[in-house]
């Protein structure tokens, strides 16, 4: 997790983990669907190569500037971008959810984790919940709260 924190800005960008032992079973599984048919070699080619992607080259930018929490998510060539106004946010929360990695191992191979968000920050945004920052540490998360709380609640930027 990178942290850039000047006046007026706030960036955080956290790289994609990588889980090699998905990384080692993506290639043999495409193996084996490759030996019982060609159709069948799609879905862990087109599956497998994303999430290898995401390892790979995939991001996650958090940025407060100017009244706005912006949230983006960008590998090579795919980038999603959303934008939240600082005076929508009405509380923020950690999600305690258990690192699978560390706790139970079928969990950490489950591929719904790739294409969920669980992230371990919530923001109650209007009538909604945004979720993100899914990729760090317990301590990351506990830093990540405490600075962005500082953003939201003391803003530095004119009008708020």
């Amino acid at each position: 997790m990178k942290i850039n924190d000047n006046e007026g800005r706030f960036f955080v960008e956290i790289k994609a983990k990588r889980n090699w032992t998905l990384i080692a079973l993506i290639p043999i599984l495409t193996l084996i669907m490759a030996f019982f048919g060609t159709y069948l070699i799609l879905l862990p080619t087109v599956l497998g190569g994303f999430i290898l992607l995401w390892m790979f080259t995939g991001k996650e930018i958090i940025e407060i500037s100017e009244n706005v929490v912006t949230l983006r998510k960008e590998m090579v060539f795919l980038k999603r971008k959303k934008l939240y106004d600082i005076n929508l946010i009405s509380d923020m929360a950690r999600n305690h959810k258990i690192n699978a990695i560390e706790i139970d191992y079928e969990e950490t191979m489950k591929i719904s984790n790739y294409f969920s968000n669980n992230g371990l920050i919530k923001l109650v945004y209007g009538v909604g919940t945004v979720k993100f920052a899914e990729e760090i540490s317990g301590k990351e998360a506990d830093l990540l709260m405490e600075k962005l709380s500082y953003y939201i609640n003391n803003s530095p930027f004119e009008g708020r």
